[in-house]
């Protein structure tokens, strides 16, 4: 399979990788029951809000995003060379500018009320602005474990696509 075509699975992989770890970085110590930090003041949409401003959530995406145009560059060469063009595209098309309302309804979607405002509590301790303020750096590192691991595999997903394009 030509160079052309490797960046397909890159870009998936890492998409996928990057919206994962948004979104698990803000869920188990903040579900307990008791969990001292519960809020139970904001309306559903208020605590959404607030976590995402705690969270740093427009940071992070913006910052994921040039994150994810860098690995893969990296794991592909032929990307390498428009790696300026990739990271304007995911500021156009996946900056939090354009994604922060979806992101925030996949939040409203998912959590209830008592569970946002749980964690809403959980970000305004010091270990939670801990991990928002880590979160970059710790999605940079995980994304290039991602990458080296999928290069390792490439050549065997490489031909599973090849295999049911036949047979098609």
């Amino acid at each position: 399979m030509n160079s052309k075509k490797n960046y397909i699975p890159n870009i998936l992989i890492l998409l996928a990788l990057s919206f994962t770890l948004i979104h698990c970085s803000s869920t188990k110590e903040a579900t307990s029951e008791n969990y001292i930090g519960l809020d139970s003041t904001l309306t559903k949409k208020e605590a959404v809000d607030e976590l995402m401003v705690l969270m740093n959530m427009k940071e992070q995406v913006n910052k994921n995003m040039e994150i994810t145009a860098d690995m893969l560059a990296k794991s592909n060469p032929m990307l390498a060379t428009y790696k300026e063009e990739l990271q304007n595209f995911y500021k156009k098309y996946l900056s939090w500018k354009k994604i922060g309302d979806d992101i925030k309804k996949v939040y409203f979607d998912n959590y209830t009320q008592k569970e946002l405002n749980m964690l809403v509590g959980f970000y305004r301790t010091d270990s939670g602005q801990n991990i928002a303020k880590k979160m970059p750096e710790i999605f940079r590192q995980s994304a290039e474990v991602g990458r080296k691991e999928a290069m390792k595999h490439q050549g065997e997903l490489q031909q599973m696509i090849m295999k049911k394009t036949q047979s098609q």
